[in-house]
C-alpha cells in the first residue's frame, strides 16, 4: 500500500473517532462512552493482544509472509518477444465470437504466445514479453486463446498492451484440461491463462487481460449427435457418486479428447499443495463418457503449482471466477486490478485448497465476492482436497457497485477446511457491498472454518453489516439425506473494523442468516470498532436461529445512530453454566451428570440409561449478576428448531420439560445433541452436551 493510501485510511479512521459524541442510556449489555482510535496501515502490524491470539496471530502472519517472500519467483535475463520475426508465421486470422451475434475477423496471436513460452522454458527460463507496439490488430491488442504457462517463465504484458481472449468456446482455442468448477474437479475448457504442475511462474506487467464478456458471453455449442449436455446436475451427481476425476470429461461438443493430463505422485491429501511428481497425457479410462460442457472457464488458474507471482496486470470483463490459485502454495498476488460488473459469478481472487498465499495492494471491483477462500465442495473437498490455510489479505481496496456480496468470504465450497486467514488494512465500499466478511457453509459440506482474523479495516459503505454468518447456505443438487455433517465455525476475530459516516445501513454489524444449535458458532470476538446504523446490536440475535453462539465476546464496539448522533458502546462477556448440569430419569433416584463437549474434547459423549429424561442446571450468576432478571434459557435437541420448555428460577437454576431421544434418524451417528442456550440481549452463550442412550451408543 502506498503512503498516500495509508494516510487516507488513517484519516478515515480518525474521522470516525472524532465524530463520536455524548450517548443516551445504554441498552442491556451496553455501556456509554467514546471509542478508542486505533492505528491503521501496513506499517502498524502489531496489535495490543497480537501474541495472545485474541486479535491477531503474529506468528502465523510472520511465517506466511516470510515463506512467500522466500519463494517469490525470479527469472534469468533472457527475453522472448512475441513480435519477434521467428513467430511471424504463427500469426493468423480468425473469427472472434463463434456462435455469437457479434463477430469480427482478427489477427490471432495465441500460437505465437504459447510458442514463445515453450521456447523460453526450454532455454532455461526467462520473460515472455507482450509489447505495447507491433500487433497487426493495432492499438497494442493481441487476440489469443488459452495461454499455458510453464516453469521458470514470466509472462509480462507490458503497459499499453491488451490481450483479448477470443469468444470461441471451442477446444481448438481452449483445450480440455484438469481444472475445477464450483469446488468440484473435472476436465473442462482451459482457463484463459493456465498452468498445471509448474513452479517459479509469473504473470506480470501493467497491461490488460480482457475476457470480453462485455462484448458477449460465451455462446456454448450444442452437443454433437449422441452426446449429452454436461450440466451442473451431472457434475454434482459425479461428485456425490465419487466418480473418479479422470472420468469427468466435459468437452466443447461432447467428443472424447484423444488424451487428458493425469497427475501422479502427489503429496498426501492434507498437504496436497504444489506440483506432483509427474504429469502424463493418456487416453481417458475405457468406458468413460464425455459430456458437452456448459461451464465457462476461470480467467487465471494455476493448478498444483508453486512459487507463483501475479503482479500489476489488469483483468477485465471476465466470463467466470477471475484469479484462481488451485492446489498451490507460495502465491503472491500484488498490485492487480480486477474489474468486472457484468454478472454475478465474477469472484475476484479465489484461493482454493492453497497454502501460504499473500494477497496485497490489489484493487478489486466485482459484483460477487472480492476475495473468496475455498477448499472444494462436499465429497471432493472431504476426499480429495487439502485445506486452504495461511492466507494473508492486506492493503486491498474492494468495491462492489451493486452485487450485494462481501469483500472477503469463506466458502461456501470449504469442505477441505479453511483456517489461518489474516486480513488487515483493507478498505471496503460501493453501493453493493453487503459485508466485510462472510462465512458460509452447511450440513452437506463437512470441513471446519477457524482462526479468521480481520483488523484495521475501513468501511465506507455497506448495505447490511460487517460480518455475515450462514451455516445453512443454499445447496443445489445434493442428495436429500446428504446433510449429515455439522457446520463448524470457530475462533473469529474482528478488531478495529470501522465504518465511516457514509454508511447508512439499518442492519446491525452481525447479520446471521442461520446457525445451528448442535454446533454453535464458537469463540467470536468483536472489539474496538465503530459502526453507523439505525439498528441495535440486540436485533442481530432476535431470531431463534441467530442465538446459537458459544463464547461471544464484544468489547468497546460503538454504534452511532446517523439520524440522532447517539452513541451506544457495547461491552459484554458470555454467561456461563455451573458444572452441575444433569439428566434426571423417572423412577431413578440418581441423576446422570453431563459433561459438555468442547473444541479440545469434541468426542465427549455422556451415556444415559434411558432415552426419556429432563435436564436441570445452574447459571453462574455470581460471575454474571446482571443476567437476571431479563435473561432466558432455551434447550434444543438435535436438529429441532422449537425449544423444549424450560422453567428458569430467580436463583439461576433451571429445569426442562421431558426430552425423548430418537435414534431412528438418517443423520444419527452415535450421539444426540442437547444445546442449552442462554441469552439476555447481546449476552449470549450456548453449551452443548452430546449424549446417547442404551443401544444407541456406539461404544
Amino acid at each position: 500500500m502506498s503512503l498516500t493510501a495509508r494516510n487516507r485510511m488513517l484519516a478515515l479512521t480518525a474521522a470516525v473517532a472524532l465524530l463520536m459524541g455524548v450517548a443516551t442510556a445504554p441498552a442491556q449489555g451496553a455501556s456509554v462512552g467514546s471509542a478508542r482510535a486505533s492505528n491503521v496501515g501496513l506499517a502498524a502490524h502489531a496489535s495490543p493482544a497480537a501474541n495472545t491470539g485474541d486479535y491477531w496471530n503474529q506468528r502465523v502472519y510472520d511465517a506466511v509472509t516470510r515463506s512467500v517472500a522466500n519463494h517469490k519467483p525470479s527469472f534469468p535475463a533472457r527475453q522472448c518477444d512475441i513480435t519477434d520475426p521467428r513467430y511471424a508465421g504463427m500469426i493468423r486470422q480468425v473469427v472472434d465470437g463463434q456462435g455469437s451475434s457479434v463477430t469480427s475477423t482478427v489477427w490471432y496471436y495465441g500460437d505465437a504466445i504459447n510458442a514463445a513460452i515453450k521456447a523460453c522454458h526450454a532455454a532455461g527460463g526467462g520473460t515472455v514479453i507482450i509489447p505495447p507496439a507491433g500487433s497487426l490488430n493495432g492499438g497494442g491488442v493481441y487476440y489469443s486463446g488459452a495461454i499455458t504457462l510453464l516453469s521458470n517463465v514470466d509472462l509480462r504484458v507490458e503497459t499499453g498492451a491488451t490481450v483479448k481472449f477470443v469468444r470461441n468456446p471451442s477446444n481448438a482455442f481452449y483445450p480440455v484440461v484438469l481444472t475445477s468448477n464450483g469446488g468440484i474437479d473435472l476436465y473442462n475448457f482451459s482457463p484463459l491463462i493456465y498452468a498445471l504442475n509448474q513452479h517459479n511462474i509469473a504473470l506480470t506487467g501493467g497491461g490488460t487481460l480482457d475476457a470480453q464478456y462485455n462484448v458477449s458471453p460465451w455462446q456454448l455449442p450444442p452437443p454433437m449427435p449422441g452426446a449429452q449436455a454436461g450440466t451442473s446436475t451431472v457434475l454434482s451427481d459425479m461428485n456425490y457418486g465419487n466418480v473418479p476425476v479422470d472420468q469427468r470429461i466435459f468437452s466443447d461438443d461432447g467428443h472424447m479428447p484423444a488424451r487428458i493430463p493425469e497427475l501422479s505422485g502427489c503429496p498426501a491429501q492434507s498437504r496436497d499443495w504444489g506440483p506432483c511428481a509427474a504429469v502424463k497425457y493418456a487416453p481417458a479410462p475405457a468406458g468413460t463418457v464425455a459430456y458437452s460442457s456448459t461451464f465457462a472457464p476461470q480467467f487465471v488458474e494455476f493448478n498444483h503449482s508453486a512459487d507463483i507471482l501475479i503482479e500489476g496486470v489488469h483483468l477485465v470483463n471476465t466470463q467466470f471466477w477471475q484469479v484462481h490459485p488451485l492446489n498451490s502454495r507460495d502465491v503472491l498476488i500484488d498490485g492487480v486490478t480486477v474489474d468486472d460488473t457484468a454478472h454475478l459469478t465474477d469472484d475476484g481472487i479465489d484461493p482454493e485448497s492453497c497454502a501460504d498465499v499473500v494477497i496485497e495492494n490489489n484493487s478489486v471491483t466485482t459484483l460477487d465476492d472480492g476475495v473468496a477462500v475455498k477448499s472444494g465442495k462436499d465429497e471432493d473437498g472431504r476426499d480429495l482436497r487439502a485445506p486452504s490455510e495461511n492466507i494473508v489479505i492486506q492493503g486491498n481496496t474492494f468495491d462492489n457497485p451493486s452485487g450485494g456480496s462481501a469483500s472477503i468470504s469463506i466458502g461456501s465450497e470449504m469442505s477441505g477446511g479453511v483456517w489461518n486467514v489474516l486480513a488487515q488494512d483493507n478498505q471496503s465500499g460501493g453501493a453493493g457491498t453487503a459485508f466485510v466478511l462472510k462465512i458460509k457453509t452447511n450440513s452437506y459440506r463437512g470441513g471446519v472454518v477457524r482462526d479468521i482474523y480481520v483488523r484495521n479495516a475501513v468501511v465506507t459503505q455497506t448495505i447490511r453489516g460487517i460480518v455475515n454468518f450462514d451455516t445453512n447456505y443454499a445447496e443445489g443438487g445434493a442428495p436429500p439425506d446428504g446433510d449429515v455433517f455439522n457446520p463448524m465455525i470457530h475462533d473469529i476475530y474482528i478488531d478495529n473494523v470501522n465504518a465511516t459516516p457514509t454508511v447508512t445501513t439499518s442492519y446491525p454489524p452481525f447479520v446471521i442468516y442461520s446457525d445451528v444449535s448442535r454446533t454453535p458458532i464458537q469463540n467470536v470476538y468483536y472489539a474496538n470498532s465503530v459502526f453507523y446504523t439505525t439498528s441495535t446490536f440486540e436485533s442481530a440475535f432476535s431470531a431463534t436461529i441467530a442465538k446459537f453462539f458459544a463464547h461471544l465476546v464484544i468489547r468497546n464496539v460503538s454504534f452511532i445512530n446517523p439520524r440522532t448522533g447517539t452513541v451506544t458502546v457495547y461491552n459484554t462477556a458470555p454467561v456461563s453454566l455451573m458444572n452441575d448440569t444433569a439428566a434426571t430419569f423417572s423412577g431413578r433416584a440418581t441423576p446422570v451428570r453431563l459433561t459438555a463437549a468442547s473444541l479440545r474434547h469434541p468426542d465427549l459423549v455422556s451415556k444415559l440409561p434411558s432415552d426419556t429424561f429432563t435436564i436441570s442446571g445452574q447459571l453462574d450468576l455470581a460471575a454474571s449478576p446482571g443476567f437476571l432478571p431479563g435473561g432466558s434459557v432455551a434447550i434444543f435437541v438435535d436438529r429441532q428448531t422449537t425449544p423444549i420448555p424450560v422453567t428458569l428460577n430467580p436463583d439461576g437454576s433451571f429445569t426442562s420439560g421431558p426430552i425423548t431421544l430418537n435414534d431412528d434418524q438418517y443423520w444419527y451417528q452415535g450421539r444426540h445433541y442437547i444445546a442449552v442456550n442462554f441469552y439476555n440481549g447481546v449476552d449470549i452463550n450456548t453449551t452443548v452436551y452430546q449424549v446417547c442412550s442404551a443401544s444407541g451408543c456406539l461404544n
